[in-house]
């Protein structure tokens, strides 16, 4: 099987960069831009996991996922401008049979990598009256990249595709800290 040093270096850069954020997120207090009538805004990480379909992306289709989902909003306007963005990939084996006429039937492990990019440009409407969660809903746009790559005896097949997609994002609630 195929070495994973080079997921395990993106796993790292990401997760330096979601720190990065984080601590970035903590040094402006809100009270001070509510004051001031600046632009206010919400900068969210998230972790998790992507369910795709098993008819496409068997074994391959519980990919790990990162995220980034940024809104801000200018004084005075009801709905926020919003730009998330995801990655998620995966790593299998899948057993290949073939049938030689002189040798029979053969068998070839063939490794296989998917791997999905989503940039999310919209609008959030953030219901903003409750102490610990905080419901909205969104619309958009979702251009979406997708890879799949098949790896035997050292020759490989890459298939990628990229969409541009109408998207609404209606989640019950944000959790907060």
């Amino acid at each position: 099987m195929r070495k994973k040093t080079k997921s395990i270096g993106f796993i790292r850069w990401c997760c330096v960069f979601l720190f990065a954020i984080l601590i970035v997120s903590t040094m402006g207090p809100k009270a001070y831009a509510q004051e001031q009538k600046l632009w206010s805004g919400n900068i969210n990480v998230f972790v998790g996991t992507k369910l795709l379909d098993a008819d496409d992306w068997e074994p391959v289709e519980d990919q790990f996922t990162l995220g980034v989902g940024l809104d801000f909003r200018p004084p005075n306007w009801p709905v926020s401008l919003a730009l998330d963005w995801s990655y998620s990939w995966d790593e299998g084996e899948e057993s290949v049979i073939v049938f030689d006429p002189w040798l029979g039937p053969l068998t070839f492990n063939v490794d296989l990598e998917g791997k999905t990019m989503e940039i999310d440009p919209g609008i959030r409407y953030i219901y903003e009256k409750l102490p610990y969660v905080r419901p909205f809903i969104g619309a958009g746009l979702a251009v979406i990249w997708a890879e799949a790559r098949a790896m035997f005896m050292r020759n490989g097949y890459t298939w990628t595709e990229a969409a541009l997609k109408l998207k609404a994002n209606i989640p019950e609630e944000e959790w907060i800290k």
